[in-house]
């Protein structure tokens, strides 16, 4: 599966989020919003610990 592939899944997915479809019995938006923040935690501990890891090298 390449990279393509996960760009397009997301779009298809937040597309149908605004169309108001339900998978599992939830909306669908609730998935996205899900998905967005594990993105968003993700990159923001990413670049936290990266930067922390920057810092410790600098020492020696």
């Amino acid at each position: 599966m390449s990279k393509l592939d996960f760009i397009w899944d997301a779009i298809l997915l937040f597309g149908m989020a605004f169309r108001g479809v339900y998978f599992w019995g939830m909306p669908v938006w609730v998935f996205a919003v899900v998905i967005l923040l594990g993105i968003g935690l993700y990159i923001y501990y990413y670049i936290k610990f990266k930067k922390r890891e920057s810092k410790e090298n600098t020492r020696f």
